[in-house]
């Protein structure tokens, strides 16, 4: 999940590096008028036939869905990992030829391209995969618009690259990026649990244990041989769940990619700011959306419900949407942005709720693509939803982003009452009739339509099973332990692996996402909500210690997560602190410089310590703990010394009474501290504990 969620936010930023180029001068240099900008846009989505006055005759999508989204995902089905590399690396290399189009021609070839680049989830039991796609998707797409917002601010900041300037710096320099990611999938993206090599070989039981936790989540049982793909199977994705996903995702398409694409343009209507303020502006609603989508795909997977997630976020988007309609006032426009990115844990959501009641494999392979694909007719009304003639306000746009949102709502609450009672006719048995006269073959096909395979969608709690004579098909029961179940597969050994999805982990994870907010309100001397942020982190550090200490769901992860969090706030405020001209620069290099150095040994650590194989997914996979490490006395000191500095700092400004001595005495404090601290680590035996040589069972006596 980790190189491929990296993957995606990317390509992401490649797709939306457009956005950013236009408020930088893309349509003067190209002499772009008019509608070109949104034709430009269109192109990424379907394909176009350029006569020779340009004019374009715009084919429908269903043509870019059957020429590459389908054969692309059945492509990743025959060749796995390899396809999925080498579409990212052809997607980084049509973004590094944007930056040297030098036509208007030139730019609708590389969208075009980019779009086909664009046309597996294979260890993931239906219960998980929506945390798996909220991860790789909904979360993806949010941090690449304030990844990219930060990115294209920094390079429009720095000297031209030969004969590369201004805009065409986004794409070289994002586009140089996506590729070399896709370079290094051909090494280290997975295939299936079946075949990868990334599992533990040495224990067997790591890859029997992925392979039955599959398998018992099927509705049929293939016994770990793949159907083949039949035009009847690729047919069957055709069916009422698939339709109403894409409805769904065409209708959030709307919205959140128009917002999306036109999120600086927008931004810039909302008061006299340059080229990079309005890009920054933009940073602040992504962060949000990450934190939402977070938590979404984490509730889903709990309570095993995707609706209600849904239903709270399109209502989210209706007070967004209604408040740009409704106001013209920039303070409570910009706040409708953060609320209109509410929607970017809803296509996440209905792809998995889609693939999730999808099988057999050919079936679910061919849903994930129809969803998107057929989805993307809703990224081509979206392009043209923000239109020239309608700025400032967008009324018109923002008036159909409002209509959107209210249809997701009524369309997700028919889906659940229909959910209710289709899984109810199965449940009485309504629905056995589907198993009469079938051979074994068609049964292994039955796929979805499997009386025992009760919908995803609604339900908080595991569906009650029913027995019935068919060995081949097992139904929905509760995942674990697999081994008393499947009378094949070993008693697996006591599994190394933690459960990293916990709540204080998440509000660790919201604490680093506040931190560019918090940057970015030093930096423009807001410091009013700088002091707000600091009193969140402070609670929320307060919380998930509690939280984790209280329930009993401490993490290695979340104990490398917690003072990296710490960290990360310290850094965050030192760095904009000394641009403000707050904080003497000596200080902030040796702060940095013990945190540059602890950090780098802590990858030295987690590399060391790490039972092999030493595998790239294995390294960045926190569910497996290898080393812990615990801070010193010292260390702690110096860090609460560090925080209450640089919290005295920032209020400075909000106090009437002067107290620049008094900092000047804890700067020299927490300078002397932060080098003793460091020091501390080399000489303590017990900063590092290894947590391997505790799971090793005792010898016997």
């Amino acid at each position: 999940m980790n190189s491929n969620s990296l993957a995606d936010v990317s390509n992401f930023v490649d797709r939306t590096a457009i956005g950013n180029a236009k408020i930088a001068g893309l349509e003067k240099d190209l002499g772009m008028a008019g509608f070109d900008y949104n034709i430009a846009l269109t192109c990424f989505y379907i394909f176009v036939i350029p006569s020779s006055s340009f004019k374009f005759s715009i084919s429908m999508n269903v043509l870019q869905y059957i020429l590459a989204d389908i054969p692309s995902n059945l492509m990743l089905k025959k060749f796995g990992s390899v396809w999925l590399a080498a579409m990212i690396l052809a997607f980084g290399v049509v973004s590094i030829g944007t930056a040297f189009v030098q036509s208007y021609s030139g730019l609708i070839a590389t969208r075009v391209f980019l779009g086909i680049a664009e046309g597996g989830t294979l260890y993931y039991p239906r219960k998980e995969l929506v945390m798996r796609v909220g991860v790789f998707f909904g979360i993806s797409a949010p941090l690449a618009g304030a990844f990219g917002g930060l990115l294209a601010s920094g390079l429009l900041t720095v000297g031209d690259i030969g004969t590369v300037k201004s805009w065409r710096k986004i794409f070289l320099i994002e586009g140089i990026i996506t590729a070399g990611l896709g370079l290094l999938g051909f090494f280290v993206i997975p295939t299936d649990p079946e075949h990868t090599r990334m599992l533990n070989e040495d224990v067997e039981e790591e890859r029997a244990l992925a392979l039955a936790r599959i398998a018992v989540d099927q509705a049929v049982n293939t016994h770990g041989h793949k159907e083949p793909t039949t035009l009847r199977l690729v047919w069957r994705a055709f069916n009422d769940n698939t339709t109403f996903c894409v409805i769904c995702y065409i209708l959030v398409n709307i919205s959140f990619q128009g917002l999306a694409l036109f999120m600086p343009t927008v931004v810039a209507t909302l008061g006299h700011f340059t080229v990079v303020e309005s890009q920054l502006r933009t940073v602040p609603p992504y962060i949000v959306a990450v934190i939402w989508t977070l938590f979404n795909a984490w509730f889903s997977m709990r309570f095993r419900n995707h609706a209600l997630p849904i239903i709270v976020s399109a209502l989210f988007q209706i007070v967004g949407y209604a408040t740009f309609v409704g106001t013209t006032n920039a303070h409570a426009r910009y706040a409708a942005c953060f609320l209109s990115l509410f929607a970017s844990p809803t296509g996440p959501l209905a792809l998995s709720w889609g693939t999730a009641n999808a099988a057999p494999d050919t079936v679910r392979a061919v849903t994930s693509a129809i969803i998107p694909g057929f989805g993307a007719l809703g990224s081509v009304i979206a392009v043209w939803t923000y239109l020239p003639t309608d700025a400032p306000n967008y009324h018109k746009g923002n008036s159909l982003n409002l209509g959107t949102a209210c249809a997701i709502l009524t369309l997700t609450i028919i889906a659940v009452l229909y959910i209710r009672v289709e899984n109810g006719k199965r449940e009485r048995g309504e629905r056995d009739y589907r198993l009469e006269g079938k051979t074994a073959k068609e049964l292994q096909e039955l796929g979805a339509w499997d009386p025992l395979m009760l919908r995803l969608g609604l339900r908080l709690h595991p569906a009650p099973t029913r027995r019935r004579c068919f060995p081949r098909l097992a139904p929905l029961r509760p995942l674990f332990p697999v081994a008393k179940r499947l009378s094949t597969t070993p008693p697996p050994k006591q599994s190394l692996k933690e459960d990293i999805y916990t709540l204080p982990n998440l509000l660790t994870l919201s604490r680093i996402a506040a931190c560019p907010i918090l940057g970015y309100s030093v930096l423009h001397g807001d410091f009013h909500i700088a002091t707000s942020l600091l009193v969140y982190a402070g609670l929320t550090d307060f919380v998930d210690g509690y939280l984790a200490r209280r329930y009993k769901t401490q993490t290695v992860l979340g104990t490398i997560l917690d003072p990296a969090a710490d960290k990360l706030l310290v850094t965050t405020l030192a760095v904009t602190l000394t641009m403000k001209g707050m904080l003497p620069l000596p200080l902030t290099i040796i702060v940095l410089g013990r945190d540059v150095l602890l950090s780098l040994s802590a990858f030295y650590i987690r590399y060391t310590s790490l039972a092999p194989p030493k595998t790239f997914a294995r390294y960045w996979d926190f569910s497996l703990p290898s080393a812990e490490v615990r801070p010193t006395l010292i260390s702690k000191v110096n860090t609460a010394l560090q925080l209450v500095l640089m919290g005295s700092t920032t209020i400075s400004p909000l106090i009437p009474t002067d107290i620049s001595i008094g900092l000047q005495a804890l700067q020299y404090t927490v300078g002397a501290t932060t080098i003793w601290s460091g020091l501390s680590y080399v000489f303590s035996k017990d900063a590092v504990r290894l947590v391997a040589n505790r799971t090793k069972p005792k010898p016997p006596a």
